[in-house]
């Protein structure tokens, strides 16, 4: 159960000064109880007791102040400035790891911005921002962090706030009579105690701890280009490189290369699930029909590309994922604002993938991407 209320206060002013304030608040519950049962149930009613047991009982509590100033300097330069005060009360029930009660994670986050119009079509702009992901409580694991099987390596009740700090310089621009819409962005981001997340699948529970520090630099553009008055292109490229600065005390399987008494050094070692290139491209056709009033018939194509990337935040050899391509497609008829038929296809190709790969201390476990899927969708507005 979530509910969520949210104040603001905005001015509407004629000159060059404005600004907006508020107040948000969030309360929720959460009630999980997850089972895993080994054998045969002994009859319609009845099961065996769990071989694995894992409950969460949780109460939260978000509050937060913000408020920002917008300037504008002169006709081409414009600054924006806004500050947030977030309070997050976290309740929990006893757990293998928590003696129970309540934890409180605060913190200011800020974010700035100056943007420059250097002509109708084309502008710059200079940010620099700080983030921040509250902490949390780990749920009760049966045996996950004490007693038998052995305990887990790294185990702690509590995992802290992530904060990062971001840096951005970039251009949206529009060329070629507008015919041509063109983004770029050049960025740097740290973090300070990443959160890593730990599936113990023998265990049937989730862990998350905090690496130190980790960073991610990067280059991305986007665009739309209208090549005729029917057909459309649209696509984005991504170059990043995500590494962890430093984690020293990273958990990992006895046995494995450089694993020593359960821990293991991945300072400057890739993120997982964070591929170097990524892109996608994609080409759009409509045609009015006259047979039908307001009508138009229209095909999509979309190629999507992952470079190789790893599945899992312990890096194994076994849980890595090489680079792939994905292809959709879809097309039908569509009246404005009042039906649309359409029938679709992802993964055109049948593209063999893993979403998942995670490995503990018996198997690996493996989650295969989305296999070739396609059907029929219809859409009425109202």
């Amino acid at each position: 159960k979530v509910e969520t209320h949210e104040i603001q206060l905005n001015s509407n002013f004629d000159g060059a000064f404005n600004y907006v304030t508020g107040y948000y608040t969030q309360t929720e519950e959460l009630s999980s109880d997850t089972n895993i049962y080994l054998g045969i149930p002994t009859d319609l009613y009845r099961t065996t007791t769990p071989f694995r047991n894992s409950l969460t009982l949780k109460d939260q509590e978000s509050d937060a102040l913000f408020g920002a100033v917008f300037y504008e300097l002169n006709e081409q330069w414009k600054l924006s400035v806004g500050a947030r005060y977030t309070e997050d009360l976290k309740e929990s029930l006893p757990t293998d790891l928590w003696t129970g009660g309540d934890t409180t994670f605060d913190e200011w986050t800020y974010s700035a911005k100056l943007t420059y119009q250097m002509d109708p079509d084309v502008m710059l702009y200079l940010s620099h921002d700080k983030g921040f992901k509250s902490g949390g409580i780990n749920r009760h694991s049966n045996g996950a962090c004490t007693g038998n099987p052995p305990p887990i390596s790294g185990c702690t009740a509590i995992w802290d706030p992530e904060t990062t700090f971001n840096y951005e310089v970039g251009i949206k621009s529009e060329w070629l009579d507008n015919r041509l819409r063109l983004n770029g962005a050049l960025y740097y981001q740290t973090f300070e105690d990443f959160q890593v997340t730990q599936n113990l699948v023998q265990f049937n529970t989730v862990l998350v701890r905090n690496a130190a520090e980790a960073e991610s630099r990067g280059i991305e553009f986007d665009f739309v280009a209208l090549a005729t008055d029917n057909l459309t292109f649209d696509g984005s490229v991504a170059l990043n490189f995500a590494e962890y600065k430093e984690f020293e005390n990273a958990t990992c399987l006895p046995g494995t290369p450089g694993c020593v008494a359960g821990f293991q050094d991945l300072s400057g070692e890739t993120l997982d699930h964070a591929p170097e290139l990524t892109f996608n491209i994609g080409a759009e056709y409509r045609q009015g029909l006259d047979l039908l009033n307001g009508a138009e018939a229209f095909a999509r194509l979309d190629i999507n590309y992952r470079d190789d990337q790893n599945l899992y935040f312990e890096l194994y050899d076994i849980t890595e994922e090489d680079a792939y391509y994905l292809m959709n497609g879809r097309g039908g008829i569509e009246v404005a604002d009042s039906w649309k038929l359409t029938l679709w296809g992802n993964n055109l190709t049948d593209e063999e993938y893993l979403a998942e790969s995670l490995l503990d201390n018996t198997s690996i476990q493996q989650v295969p991407g989305m296999v070739r899927t396609y059907g029929v969708t219809a859409d009425w507005y109202f």
